[in-house]
């Protein structure tokens, strides 16, 4: 396989990288009694969740029913819907899927921090002969219910048929630099809130098995906080300029790239061929920033006609636009390709 056959903007991945990547970071979880699910937005493709699934990782994440009817298809059989749109036209989309999937023996989880989603969802499930279990979305950022309210949420779970509670979960990220220098306390303190509830749930007389952290960059702190059950991480495997800014990862760990050609420059303003790609790749604390040159240099300079090669700030927004990653060996020639689920193909279901 030549890349000269291909057009820019080619999105390549270098599979050395990424088997690296992986192996290193499930080996943290391989002596802890933490489970690691892998969330797979940070690569939207069966190839990879695989990998993951094969290092170790105890299931996979999806944002929407479409996504995981795919990965279902392929054979991955644990799978949690977290931090879904849970709007009243989609509440029937999950009660289906839990119906499809528990006729193929799967476990099937979904995130949920609404008391109409609870009790709209267990009128559909139980119309459709199923029993989905919930994890109750706490707020830590702009999503989820209130850690004080989690109590009469899970009292609702448990008193609605249809559905039963699976446990809590909850998400942080840092939207400045101050917060990215304070990242594993911060991602601590979520981890012991989210016990913290859990306990008041077993206190009052229910079984709370799961306690999930989100978001890769809070996996590793959150290790030693006891009663912490499972972490879902996303952006491990590929990585992103961002993280490597931020000190979770070196450039060299980057396993993700764009191949773009450079159309004009005019003031200052650099367009590329990939810019639709880019575009909202940045990160919460660096905005301007959605890409840097592969050598980790600013991405500021460049004339019309230079074909250019770009590491993302932020990997989710970015794979998201990718239909194809070009797929390369050890000495960066292309081997094949995987092909991604990409925004527009799972209409949001």
């Amino acid at each position: 396989m030549d890349d000269g056959v291909f057009v820019s903007p080619v999105v390549f991945v270098s599979r050395p990288v990424v088997e690296r990547n992986i192996e290193r970071y499930h080996a943290r979880f391989k002596c802890s009694s933490v489970a690691l699910r892998a969330h797979v937005k940070g690569h939207r493709t069966v190839e990879l969740a695989r990998f993951q699934e094969a290092a170790g990782a105890s299931g996979i994440a999806v944002h929407t029913t479409a996504e995981a009817r795919r990965y279902l298809a392929s054979g991955i059989t644990d799978i949690v819907l977290a931090w879904p749109l849970i709007s009243p036209e989609r509440w029937s989309f999950f009660a289906d899927f839990s119906a499809f999937a528990d006729a193929r023996g799967a476990t099937v989880s979904a995130h949920v921090g609404d008391p109409d989603a609870v009790r709209q969802l267990g009128v559909l499930c139980t119309a459709a002969g199923t029993d989905l279990a919930l994890r109750i979305d706490v707020h830590f950022d702009d999503r989820g219910i209130a850690p004080e309210r989690v109590l009469d949420l899970a009292r609702l779970v448990e008193t609605t048929p249809g559905v039963h509670l699976d446990g809590v979960t909850g998400y942080w990220g840092p939207a400045t630099d101050d917060e990215v220098r304070n990242w594993d306390e911060c991602g601590r303190a979520m981890a012991r809130t989210l016990v913290e509830v859990a306990g008041e749930v077993r206190a009052d007389g229910m079984t709370c098995p799961t306690v999930a952290v989100g978001g890769t960059p809070n996996a590793l702190a959150v290790l030693d906080v006891p009663g912490v059950t499972e972490v879902c991480g996303g952006a491990y495997a590929l990585w992103d300029s961002g993280s490597a800014e931020a000190g979770l990862c070196t450039l060299e760990d980057v396993a993700v790239s764009v191949r773009a050609t450079v159309l004009d420059v005019a003031d200052g303003a650099i367009r590329t061929d990939a810019d639709e790609l880019l575009a909202d790749a940045s990160q919460d604390w660096a905005p301007e920033i959605v890409a840097v040159r592969a050598d980790g240099t600013p991405f500021t300079e460049a004339r019309a006609g230079e074909v250019v090669d770009l590491i993302p700030a932020h990997l989710c927004p970015f794979v998201k636009k990718a239909g194809q990653l070009v797929v390369t060996d050890d000495d960066g020639r292309p081997e094949g390709k995987w092909d991604t689920l990409y925004f527009g193909q799972e209409t949001n279901r």
